[in-house]
């Protein structure tokens, strides 16, 4: 019962917002009474009991641990439209640091030798996000389709591709349901293997939909060579902190189903699975630098301004940081490495927020491709 009561004052604590400081200041006690009890060394005086129920709108049983805490789920329903259609805005700030112009351009007529019109087959293609990216790198004449199951993505491609003079059509529907009624010369998908709970049945589904000899590309992320190149000037900071080592965490979403963090590195080894030939696979040579220090020679400031604009953007609006302690206490993380994690994540918040200040980020998208 101690150790429940602890916990979950914690977790009501941090709920609320508050500090150690603060929760004592309002039942009058001392921050140190507070960090006591909540480390399990005493346990308050039966009188606090009803106090503490009131101020945090819950019964003494809950405190106590004799009921449940019902608590929202922090596991991310990556298969339902509403969760991307509420990430929308984040989506549209993170694909910048996805793939440089200039490298797709390379495999396009370097790599993959695309010489003359194609028909291109988007999976969850979200708002166009590739075929924007595309359309312009590939022989005139060449066309997009593009599978999405939110009409509010769909939407926004429409607005996107209005003023474009690229053939495209977008289609509302589930990709697992989705039978096309032609073959595609190439059919491709960006960050959706891993976020499936049956990627096999997208691939065997992508295969079905190319042309013999066609086409078929995937591109995920392995997270852990992403997180394994970050650097900041937090890491030569004294005292130095480097970039928690999440991989617990990732391995708890994995067995829960939620995502598969090594995708990336793992579409070879599925497109072999499936029959695919002429496997090859490279990496995007995207890395974002910011370098406050070097804006004076940047030739275009505000560009170079805005594209830290969106990083920032990104790295606040990340879901650990957003979720708290309901992030990672639900994936199988304990306290003292909860409190690591969000020291970690208020110290990076105010270190983005400094005008002086250093940031490499590696993309580490693997780009999968193979014929049928």
């Amino acid at each position: 019962m101690i150790n429940e009561f602890q916990n979950i004052l914690r977790l009501l604590r941090r709920k609320k917002g508050l500090t150690q400081k603060e929760l004592a200041a309002f039942i009058n006690v001392s921050f140190q009474t507070i960090s006591k009890w909540e480390n399990g060394v005493t346990t308050p005086d039966i009188s606090y009991f009803p106090v503490l129920a009131k101020y945090f709108g819950v019964s003494t049983d809950i405190l106590l641990g004799l009921e449940p805490l019902e608590q929202e789920s922090a596991f991310r329903k990556f298969d339902r439209e509403l969760y991307w259609e509420e990430q929308m805005e984040r989506v549209k700030q993170w694909k910048f640091l996805f793939l440089n112009d200039d490298y797709l351009d390379f495999l396009v007529h370097r790599v993959w030798r695309i010489t003359r019109p194609v028909s291109l087959l988007d999976f969850g293609c979200g708002y166009g996000y590739l075929g924007l990216m595309l359309l312009p790198l590939l022989p005139e004449g060449s066309t997009y389709t593009g599978i999405e199951l939110s009409k509010v993505y769909i939407r926004e491609g429409e607005k996107l591709f209005a003023d474009t003079p690229y053939p495209h059509e977008f289609i509302c529907a589930d990709i697992y349901e989705y039978h096309p009624s032609a073959e595609y010369d190439i059919v491709i998908s960006l960050m959706l293997f891993s976020y499936l709970l049956k990627p096999e049945l997208l691939l065997d589904k992508m295969k079905s939909s190319v042309k013999e000899n066609g086409l078929v590309i995937g591109i995920d992320i392995n997270l852990e060579m992403e997180h394994a190149g970050i650097f900041t000037g937090l890491e030569v900071s004294d005292p130095p902190s480097e970039n928690p080592d999440y991989k617990k965490i990732w391995k708890t979403e994995l067995e829960k189903g939620e995502r598969d963090y090594r995708m990336g590195t793992k579409l070879p080894y599925l497109f072999s699975r499936f029959g695919l030939n002429n496997i090859q696979a490279r990496m995007s040579d995207r890395i974002f630098v910011w370098d406050s220090k070097n804006l004076a020679s940047v030739p275009d400031k505000e560009e170079y301004k805005e594209l830290f604009s969106k990083f920032r953007y990104v790295c606040l609006h990340d879901d650990p940081v957003r979720n708290g302690y309901a992030y990672y206490l639900q994936r199988g993380v304990n306290w003292s490495e909860i409190d690591y994690y969000m020291d970690y994540n208020k110290m990076l918040k105010q270190y983005l927020e400094k005008d002086n200040i250093f940031v490499a980020r590696p993309s580490c998208l693997i780009i999968t491709w193979g014929t049928k």
